[in-house]
């Protein structure tokens, strides 16, 4: 049913900053490795999925006393959301390999947040356009 909405929000005209456009873009784009990702489609994707993880997890505590469903929601994010980072990665002209560092404790966790604020490179690289041109008014 998501991917019948997302082909029928593509005819509706949304505001080029708009969170829930970026939202919408991901998820009807859904497995793609290969391009580029800038900072808002990254940081709308992994806002909505903290607080669907939030939400999921307060109204089972409150419900069965347990929040095993933020794992539920952490594992269903995480196909999406590595191929996300991936295309920020490429954003910012580096490549996959560099997610190995979420193998080193504190280091790599810490040195991706500073690779996913990082503003993407304004010419094309070698994954691509720059995403931020399809979106100007």
């Amino acid at each position: 049913m998501l991917p019948l909405l997302c082909e029928h929000l593509q005819g509706i005209a949304v505001e080029a900053s708009s969170p829930m456009k970026f939202f919408f873009k991901k998820v009807y784009r859904k497995y793609r490795w290969k391009g580029r990702a800038c900072r808002m489609e990254f940081w709308s994707f992994w806002g909505l999925w903290f607080l669907i993880g939030i939400f999921a997890a307060t109204a089972e505590n409150l419900l069965l006393g347990s929040i095993w469903s933020l794992a539920g929601v952490a594992i269903l994010s995480l196909p999406r959301g590595l191929a996300l980072t991936v295309r920020r990665l490429h954003d910012i002209g580096r490549s996959a390999q560099w997610l190995f560092l979420l193998a080193v404790p504190l280091i790599g966790p810490v040195t991706l947040l500073f690779f996913a604020v990082t503003e993407g490179q304004h010419r094309a690289n070698r994954y691509g356009a720059n995403p931020k041109d399809h979106i100007r008014v």
